[in-house]
This record gives structure tokens, C-alpha cells and sequence, in this order.
């Protein structure tokens, strides 16, 4: 189900002449209890990313101490999104 939306413009960290522009959306899903081949991205791949299923709150603590730590803003972006959901769960 269809949960939101974030729209993200700003300039670039890569070249102050263009804009990053990214929408994120966000659904809410029935997890199954099965696994299925990891299909990650190049440069995750590069980066040794290796996601991992944890609960909202382990989610938020980690992510609040990474941003606050490399300041990266997809990070700060999902942290708001996981504390929004955490903080409206009953709602």
C-alpha cells in the first residue's frame, strides 16, 4: 500500500550547476518469510552495502548516528520518514 511521497530538490554536492532532483516513495508491504536472490547495484556492490532486517527503532538510532556522522541526505531523509511512521504508528 502506497504510504507516501518526498520530493527532494537541491544542488548538487557534485557540481554547484546542476540540480538533484529525486523522488522517494514509500509503501507499506506484508513481509514474507522466504528469501530470494540479493539483486544489489554496482556501486552498492562497491561500497559492500549488505542490508539487513532490523526493527523501526534499531533503524533510527543507526541512521541518526550515521547522518550525524557523514551528514548524508538520503540518510536524513529516510530518518525522517522512519521516525514519522514510528512516531504515528498508533494513529
Amino acid at each position: 500500500k502506497e504510504y507516501g511521497l518526498i520530493e527532494e530538490k537541491r544542488l548538487s554536492t557534485v557540481d554547484e550547476n546542476q540540480i538533484f532532483h529525486q523522488l522517494s516513495y514509500y509503501f507499506t508491504a506484508d513481509v514474507l518469510d522466504e528469501r530470494c536472490e540479493l539483486l544489489l547495484d554496482n556501486y552498492e556492490k562497491e561500497l559492500g552495502f549488505n542490508p539487513e532486517w532490523v526493527d523501526i527503532e534499531t533503524a533510527i538510532r543507526i541512521n541518526s548516528e550515521f547522518d550525524e556522522k557523514y551528514g548524508v541526505s538520503f540518510v536524513r531523509r529516510d530518518t525522517f520518514v522512519l521516525k514519522y511512521i514510528w512516531e504515528n504508528k498508533n494513529v
